[in-house]
C-alpha cells in the first residue's frame, strides 16, 4: 500500500539532518522506570494518552509494571515505539466524544503477541504482523505478555492507493 502525498516541494533527504527542524519537531522519551511503583501504572494511563489518544489501561501484573514509550513527533506523522509489560488498552465512545482528533494508526508487532479489536473484527498480532485501525471507533487492545509495538500515526486524513494488481 501507498500513502499518496501532494506535497511535492519538500527538500531531499539527502538536505535534511535529525537536528533539521523540518524533519522532526518532538522526541520524548517516556518510562515508568523513574516513577514509583504504586504511581505507575497511572503514569502510562497518562503517557499513553498523551502520546497516542485518550485511552485506558488495565495491567494484570499491578505494582511490577514497566513500559517506555520512545516518541518522534514529525510534521505529518508520529512515530513510536514501545516496550511495556502485559496489559489491556481500551478507547470507549466516551473517551472519543472528548477527543474527536481524527487519526489513523498502523502498528507494527516487533515482539510478543497480542489481539487487536475494532468494529466486531480480533486480528492476532504476531511478531513482524502489523495492523491498522481508526481512532474515532472503539478498539481494544489486548497483550498477556510483555510486547515491542513500533506505531506510525497519521493526523486527519489521509488516502491509501492499492497497486493496480489488487485492483484487477
Amino acid at each position: 500500500m501507498f500513502i499518496e502525498d501532494t506535497k511535492l516541494d519538500r527538500p531531499r533527504p539527502q538536505d535534511l539532518s535529525w537536528s533539521d527542524p523540518e524533519v522532526i519537531a518532538l522526541e520524548r522519551f517516556l518510562t515508568t522506570s523513574s516513577v514509583h511503583k504504586r504511581d505507575r501504572l497511572v503514569y502510562w494511563r497518562s503517557a499513553i494518552s498523551d502520546v497516542f489518544t485518550r485511552l485506558d489501561c488495565d495491567a494484570p501484573c499491578g505494582l511490577q509494571f514497566e513500559g517506555t514509550i520512545r516518541h518522534r513527533k514529525f510534521k505529518a506523522i508520529d512515530v513510536s515505539e514501545v516496550l511495556a509489560s502485559p496489559q489491556h488498552v481500551v478507547r470507549t465512545p466516551k473517551q472519543i466524544a472528548g477527543d474527536r482528533t481524527d487519526s489513523y494508526f498502523i502498528s507494527l508487532q516487533l515482539n510478543g503477541a497480542g489481539t487487536l479489536s475494532q468494529d466486531g473484527r480480533e486480528v492476532v498480532l504476531q511478531p513482524d504482523s502489523f495492523s491498522i485501525y481508526d481512532s474515532i471507533r472503539p478498539y481494544e487492545l489486548h497483550f498477556d505478555n510483555g510486547f515491542i509495538r513500533s506505531y506510525f500515526r497519521f493526523r486527519g486524513s489521509f488516502s491509501i492507493a492499492a497497486p493496480a494488481a489488487w485492483t484487477h
